[in-house]
């Protein structure tokens, strides 16, 4: 299964040592938006996949001047199936499936469901970045 995870990154080759900091700091805004963005595109139920959305930085695994932070939920087991969708759903164990649907008070079964569609709420957030969010 994919990561619901987005890399922003700088190649410290291209900067001057003493720009790291500085770069940091932008990468770190940029990263800061793209998770705000993504927050407000996720989808809302109980509010802890927005919650789980935050920018953190990557563990620098070469201790070079790398600026990585990464984006994405945290302890939220079902981001990747709202980032991506799911196809189909069938039971594994038993001849139905058993479920309280969005809104309901009873439960429903049934033989498949049409699963979820993607939301792409990450994708997108990373797409929307511009210059102008690193300054």
């Amino acid at each position: 299964m994919a990561t619901n995870n987005v890399r922003v990154k700088i190649d410290p080759s291209r900067l001057n040592p003493y720009l790291h900091n500085v770069a940091d700091m932008s990468v770190q805004r940029a990263a800061g938006r793209v998770a705000e963005r993504a927050r407000n595109r996720a989808p809302y139920r109980t509010g802890r996949l927005r919650e789980a959305i935050t920018p953190r930085k990557a563990p620098d695994k070469k201790q070079g001047l790398e600026a990585t932070y990464l984006v994405g939920a945290r302890g939220v087991p079902y981001a990747n199936f709202q980032e991506f969708g799911t196809g189909p759903i069938f039971p594994k164990r038993a001849k139905f499936l058993r479920f309280i649907p969005k809104g309901g008070t009873s439960f429903v079964f049934a033989k498949r469901t049409r699963g979820v569609p993607a939301v792409h709420f990450l994708r997108d957030a990373y797409r929307s970045l511009s210059v102008r969010d690193y300054m």
